[in-house]
């Protein structure tokens, strides 16, 4: 099983020539629904992909998902793959700035944005060999449970302010 929630073209269209066996839940809404419901139709991939709309029980999902897969192109600060983190969710995640602040090759799968031949690969050798993305799921939750704490945030924003007010405070004045 696999979930995710953003860039979803990509992702649908990374899949389609996987031949093993493999689920796909989209989870949330918006404007592209129908469009990415055709888009599924005409690959032939109805009976593998769900879109479940808004779900109120994504702890449990993640849980049971077997790779979270996130293809955004851009992000601003991507919530959900920490979520997914925390969970011991194997993930696959857009080689992204904001994603790299977070984690690194030893916790997540790195591909290019709309890349779908590398989105591709790395799933079908995930799903063939999992035993990788396991082992960096682990470490991923690691990180986030080590400095994703509530204190440690603060202080990093504390931190990030203090050297911003230093840097451009004086300059604000002229």
């Amino acid at each position: 099983r696999v979930l995710f929630r953003s860039g979803q073209e990509t992702l649908i269209r990374a899949l389609a020539p996987i031949k093993r066996p493999w689920r796909l839940d989209i989870c949330g809404e918006g404007p592209d629904r129908m469009r990415l419901e055709r888009l599924v139709e005409s690959l032939g991939l109805l009976p593998r992909i769900t879109f479940l709309g808004v779900v109120p029980d994504v702890k449990r999902r993640l849980a049971q998902a077997d790779l979270f897969c996130f293809p955004s192109r851009w992000e601003g600060q991507g919530v959900a793959p920490l979520e997914a983190a925390a969970s011991g969710t194997p993930m696959l995640l857009s080689d992204l700035p904001v994603f790299r602040e977070w984690f690194d090759e030893t916790s997540v799968q790195f591909a290019a944005v709309d890349a779908v031949e590398v989105w591709t690969n790395v799933i079908r050798r995930t799903l063939e060999q999992p035993a990788d993305a396991i082992r960096r799921a682990g470490e991923a939750k690691r990180l986030v449970l080590e400095r994703g704490t509530r204190e440690k945030m603060a202080d990093a924003y504390a931190t990030l302010y203090e050297r911003w007010l230093k840097t451009y405070a004086h300059t604000s004045s002229k």
